[in-house]
């Protein structure tokens, strides 16, 4: 018998080396360049804050002018985010190192899972995963729901260890503690998982329905049992989630719509996951040019309907509100990535034999983990997106001090992405209330005429001017 080869080896394989240099060949532009989706700036402003004691765990703060007391999202990812700073400094590169390996844990811990249910060829999965647009994007851009992912693929990790093990209910009991982390993550969008116990059932019908009730019970309670403690115990906690629930939960319901339709994350979802059906009809279309007799290849579609039907359970809630946004469901890639792997695994495990001899395929790996590689250093000091807001900031940062408050007008105060970048770069807030020493606006929109009392400095910037008052 042949030993396992060590996981360092494994990395080498020519596989391996193929899908994480196609993996880090299209997310080079944006994996150590400057620039990032004003959401995961935001969040890496608040969490720098609580790096530097601005703030506290159960109370973060953003800047001196939006959300003095930030109660938007439950401050578990952000605490995480903070002892990063707190370890490496406050560094830009920080950002994108920290959202990448909050992404690849996701990944290892998806593997985990595709491992416990007897499959081999985990880059396949590797493949489909990577091939979804949302997780590429997501996988630089510092959101929350990466973080959600690592406490919800180990959940559905520790219920399927679960089924094989005898003692199955200190398994079920992680699977829900590890629910209650995705809570204080993201909030309620981290419990689709407990649908799993009843959904296993629903689809094998192996046991009598007390059993998958029982274990459900367990897994509930494991997730609300540890967060009601918390709640009761820690008064600050106990604040916090009540403004949570009122500000955002109920809020989002009642008031907030960003999409006019309730089906936009089911059709948005289903466009997303497009790339990974076509690599599953490609295999389908090799096999039937190879002539590969596809009966004799049955994978277990049993299993693939569990794993649809739970990533379907984490998009279909979204539709309560019409506050929607395609990333909201990146929690749910993993599994629908796991399902479309099963139904094509009988065709990935004959590929794999015929690649396994291919001296071609085994260069061309190569050659690409090393492009991917040498691209990532090549962009690093490159801007990703974004570039004259950051040109420009960095420009009139010389002149305006840290810490400072300056004046916007309204087109400018709604520019979420500008607060972002001026507080997380330059510690530099917006105002649109009160005049200011300083004075920016857009080139394009209200200029120097009627900023009575103000005078235009002179700084290089493409898109924005900067004016000061008068002394």
């Amino acid at each position: 018998m042949k030993n396992k080869l060590p996981w360092y080896k494994k990395f080498f394989a020519p596989a391996y080396c193929f899908v994480i240099g196609l993996f880090l060949l299209i997310i080079s532009p944006h994996f150590l360049s400057e620039g990032m989706f004003f959401d995961g700036v935001i969040y890496s402003s608040i969490s720098k804050n609580l790096a530097n004691g601005d703030g506290t765990f159960w109370n973060p703060h953003y800047t001196q002018t939006q959300y003095a007391n930030f109660y938007e999202h439950p401050p578990l990812a952000l605490g995480l985010q903070s002892l990063a700073f707190k370890i490496f400094g406050e560094s830009r590169y920080v950002d994108k190192l920290f959202s990448v390996l909050i992404h690849l844990i996701g990944a290892i811990i998806m593997l985990q899972i595709w491992k416990q249910l007897g499959f081999k060829r985990s880059w396949s999965i590797l493949l489909i995963y990577w091939s979804i647009p949302l997780v590429l994007w997501s996988s630089t851009n510092n959101l929350l729901e990466s973080t959600l992912a690592i406490f919800t693929t180990l959940s559905v990790l520790f219920y399927i260890i679960s089924l094989k093990v005898k003692k199955r209910n200190l398994y079920l009991f992680l699977s829900g503690f590890m629910l209650s982390f995705g809570f204080l993550s993201k909030g309620f969008v981290a419990f689709f998982p407990l649908t799993l116990p009843l959904i296993y059932w629903l689809v094998y019908r192996k046991e009598r329905i007390i059993v998958p009730i029982k274990e459900s019970i367990i897994v509930v309670l494991s997730t609300v049992l540890p967060l009601l403690l918390l709640f009761t115990l820690w008064v600050d906690a106990r604040e916090f989630i009540f403004n949570y629930i009122d500000k955002q939960v109920i809020n989002s319901i009642q008031n907030v719509e960003t999409v006019g339709s309730r089906f936009y994350i089911i059709i948005q979802t289903a466009i997303d996951l497009l790339p990974a059906v076509a690599i599953g009809l490609l295999l389908l279309l090799r096999a039937q040019i190879k002539k590969i007799p596809l009966q004799k290849m049955k994978p277990d579609n049993k299993l693939a309907l569990v794993f649809l039907l739970l990533a379907s359970t984490g998009v279909i809630p979204i539709m309560i509100s019409l506050k929607q946004s395609l990333f909201y469901v990146l929690a749910t890639m993993p599994f629908f990535a796991i399902s479309i792997g099963i139904l094509i695994n009988p065709l990935t495990e004959e590929l794999s034999e015929k690649l396994k001899s291919s001296l071609i395929f085994k260069w061309v790996s190569y050659s690409l983990l090393l492009a991917g590689i040498v691209l990532c250093l090549y962009f690093s000091n490159k801007i990703g997106r974004d570039k004259h807001i950051i040109q420009d900031m960095h420009a009139i940062a010389e002149i305006v001090p840290e810490n400072s408050i300056i004046s916007v007008n309204r087109d400018l105060w709604v520019d979420w992405s500008l607060h972002a970048y001026y507080f997380r770069y330059h510690n530099i807030s917006l105002d649109m209330n009160k005049r200011r020493q300083y004075l920016l606006l857009k080139k394009d929109g209200e200029n120097e005429i009627g900023m009575v009392g103000y005078e235009k400095v002179n700084v290089s910037t493409e898109e924005y001017l900067l004016f000061e008052l008068k002394r």
